[in-house]
């Protein structure tokens, strides 16, 4: 009886243990990956956010800046802008607007893009009335609004490729207004959006990621024939993003944060302005023209 007893007594403390054990071991597995998770990078979500404004490949910045080939007198027909940009253009005498369906493309030894947008143009006289066009009975226009319909384009460097669409699902059209177009320097504000599927290699394995951005252009200059030379596009950057480590491992992650891009002559500073103790208050500088770290 005394042997029964002193089995039993040693017999759960063991088996417990032995449980545990086990528990441990196959909760290992059953998680899924066993190395360290990689997080989510500043520095790289702040590259992606410079390559989806950049001025040369289709982004939010190229947008902007293409306000510069609508300062001008339109004309109802095809027009070849130059060997790589093209647009179809029509007037409307009841909605005294333009619409234009643009293509364009660009290809260096680094970067291959292509995109396309239907566009709408409205000048506007010095009372803030719509006119025919760029100028009439010898007056220039005063400004005019430049909207973005819908869109969508691919970019190809040797680090990633992009695809993007505008405007994002439930968001309006993007839309700018340009004051003074009869100058040298154009001053631009408005808003926009896009959504954006990306894939990045590295040394850090890969990273795919859909995000969708949003864009508020505050005073802008664009200078006729030279980019964009100053002002700040601030928004937001909400993106899911699948991370490969070196071992093929897969974690999902996903990020929102708030941002305000600083343009100066050829550069740009992307600043995180919320998004976690991570992100928030972090600077990081890139070419404005193809958003590439400087």
């Amino acid at each position: 009886m005394f042997a029964m007893t002193l089995s039993r007594t040693l017999f759960h403390p063991v088996l417990a243990a032995t449980l545990v054990l086990l528990l441990v071991l196959t909760g290992c597995d059953s998680t899924g990956p066993s190395s360290d998770a990689p997080e989510v990078s500043a520095d790289e979500t702040a590259e992606m956010i410079a390559v989806t404004l950049a001025e040369e490949n289709g982004g939010t910045a190229d947008d902007v800046a293409s306000a510069d080939l609508y300062a001008t007198n339109l004309q109802t027909g095809s027009k070849a802008i130059s060997r790589s940009y093209s647009r179809d253009c029509s007037y409307s005498d009841a909605d005294q607007l333009w619409s234009c369906d643009v293509s364009a493309s660009r290809t260096s030894n680094r970067i291959d893009a292509s995109f396309s947008r239907s566009v709408e143009v409205q000048f506007l006289d010095a009372s803030g009335q719509p006119q025919r066009n760029y100028t009439e009975d010898g007056e220039t226009a005063a400004s005019l609004v430049y909207t973005i319909l819908d869109g969508s384009g691919s970019f190809e460097s040797p680090r990633m490729s992009t695809e993007h669409t505008i405007p994002a699902s439930g968001n309006d059209a993007s839309s700018w207004t340009i004051d003074g177009p009869g100058s040298g320097v154009l001053t631009i504000n408005g808003a926009g959006s896009r959504e954006t599927s990306a894939t990045r290699t590295g040394r850090r394995g890969s990273r795919v990621r859909s995000a969708t951005l949003t864009s508020q252009v505050s005073d802008v200059l664009l200078e006729r024939g030279s980019g964009i030379q100053g002002g700040t596009i601030a928004g937001t950057y909400d993106a899911e993003i699948v991370l490969t480590n070196d071992a093929g491992e897969e974690f999902s992650r996903s990020i929102s944060v708030e941002y305000e891009a600083t343009f100066s002559n050829d550069t740009v500073e992307i600043t995180f302005t919320g998004g976690g103790e991570r992100f928030n208050g972090r600077s990081f500088e890139f070419s404005s023209a193809t958003g590439e770290p400087v």
